[in-house]
């Protein structure tokens, strides 16, 4: 339970300290205290705390979201989190389920306020399957539909202080992910 919840069934229930970590959301976005199926489909951007008081083993290059900075097709400049660094980790998901080849793109917009400063993001695919296991949500299958090409291709991301702004767009079997590493 080091990681503040308890898992039943399929189900994770909170037990403590979360709600300090993720402490509003709006627009699309659905804070997920519960089970979430990577790759199962919601017409909103879901988000859940993965880990919490974590401490990095090894020097870890994520993306700097600098302070009003808004990003798009110039993506975040790497920075390194080195190692001894506590962290929290926040999954935003979102995953379309359209049919290949249409023209039915899904878009979903909206903010989550953490209550811990933002200190990086994963964004590629494989910075996120490099990351799955030792910062992701413990018992979790990041593979299946949906996560063939669960990366962001140029979305839009903005910080403002401790409030992360996005907008996500997918089409076909593809899902936008964003780990987000927080100050512990």
């Amino acid at each position: 339970m080091a990681d503040g919840h308890v898992l039943i069934g399929d189900s994770r229930v909170l037990m403590y300290s979360e709600l300090d970590i993720i402490v509003a959301v709006g627009g699309t976005v659905q804070h997920d205290e519960g089970s979430l199926v990577i790759g199962s489909y919601s017409p909103n951007i879901r988000v859940f705390v993965e880990r919490e008081m974590v401490t990095l083993a090894a020097d870890l290059t994520v993306g700097e979201l600098v302070e009003g900075v808004a990003y798009g097709a110039t993506r975040p400049s790497p920075i390194v989190l080195p190692a001894g660094t506590r962290v929290a980790t926040a999954l935003l998901h979102f995953y379309s389920n359209t049919p290949v080849g249409g023209n039915s793109a899904r878009i979903a917009s909206g903010w989550v306020e953490f209550g811990r400063d933002i200190l990086g993001v994963v964004e590629s695919r494989s910075d996120l399957d490099a990351t799955d296991v030792l910062y992701g949500w413990t018992g979790a299958t990041y593979t299946g539909p949906g996560t063939a090409n669960r990366q962001l291709e140029g979305d839009p991301l903005l910080r403002r202080g401790r409030v992360l702004e996005v907008t996500f767009t997918t089409a076909g079997n593809n899902a936008d992910d964003l780990r987000v590493f927080l100050a512990e």
